[in-house]
């Protein structure tokens, strides 16, 4: 099982398309983080994804989507490798 003492809340999960990792946003700690999806280990993160994150989709391709509501952006993450992001693009949302 995975364990998020002092991290705040988890607010968002999705896997990635061969199920085999798991991709978690955490709103205060306000990060992107990579884990096993069989044993649980931390394969990666990375801080600063927006502030807020809420939520977390990951395409087909393997792309990795950050919506982050308080800072009103759309963060998008290549899948390097297994566990290692690279932020690919930033897009503010306006009104």
């Amino acid at each position: 099982s995975l364990v998020f003492d002092d991290r705040d809340l988890v607010s968002a999960a999705a896997y990635s398309p061969a199920g085999d990792v798991l991709y978690l946003v955490t709103q205060g700690a306000e990060t992107l983080e990579a884990y096993d999806a069989v044993n649980g280990a931390l394969l990666g993160g990375i801080p600063g994804v927006g502030r807020a994150p809420d939520g977390v989709a990951v395409g087909a391709d393997g792309r990795v989507f950050v919506f982050a509501s308080n800072s009103r952006e759309i963060i998008a993450y290549d899948a390097v490798s297994r566990g290692t992001l690279a932020e690919v693009w930033r897009v503010a949302l306006t009104d």
